[in-house]
């Protein structure tokens, strides 16, 4: 009686196509893997951006409250681009981090700017006591960057007397009750607003 061979180990054709499938299923793997941490890379992202942005806002707020009640504010804007702007405030009271340590800003301004690339960014600038910022012979001290990548960002006062936000400020006006601070950075779709009510100033009465 004839007895055929035992057949051992895979023929070629079996072995191209087991390749196939496993390079198929790697291809598939790493396809996985890298969208997950480019999902992960995105997210991570997203939440330094709101990070930042929850950081400027709860300092501008402190910043704000924190300024004297017979400080003079000043707000004002280029003519050729209302997205350039400063926002002076004389007699802050403003803690500014300088040189590592706290010191306490006389004027204090917080200035929008063009960065290299085309987009808008904020920066506040500390002005010693005595001191004119408008003097030819001054020399700017270096600002502390507070907010990058804007694609839009205005202050806005509101005037009580024609019930309305306004771009505008001078210190004849006094000292506003409202001040907000719209911004948009780039893959925001809507503007954010930040509403700031400032105390009144307090008042000491001494009975004789």
């Amino acid at each position: 009686m004839n007895c055929g061979k035992q057949k051992n180990g895979f023929t070629l054709l079996e072995l191209v196509l087991a390749l196939g499938i496993l390079a198929i299923l790697t291809a598939s793997i790493f396809s996985v893997v890298g969208s997950v941490l480019g999902l992960t890379s995105a997210l991570v992202s997203e939440q330094k951006r709101e990070a930042r942005l929850d950081d400027f806002e709860n300092y501008i707020e402190f910043a704000l409250r924190q300024s004297a009640g017979d400080s003079q504010f000043q707000l004002s804007q280029d003519t050729l681009n209302t997205n350039i702007q400063s926002f002076f405030i004389t007699n802050s009271h403003i803690p500014y981090p300088s040189q590592n340590k706290e010191t306490i800003a006389f004027t204090s301004e917080f200035r929008t700017e063009i960065a290299p690339g085309g987009l808008l960014q904020v920066l506040q600038y500390h002005y010693p006591e005595e001191s004119d910022p408008s003097a030819s012979e001054f020399t700017v001290p270096d600002g502390i960057l507070l907010l990058k990548e804007l694609t839009y960002c205005q202050w806005q006062f509101y005037d009580p007397t024609i019930n309305d936000w306004v771009s505008e400020w001078g210190t004849e006006k006094g000292r506003p009750r409202q001040i907000r601070f719209l911004y948009q950075t780039e893959g925001m779709e809507f503007v954010f607003t930040k509403s700031i009510w400032l105390p009144s100033p307090v008042t000491v009465q001494i009975n004789q």
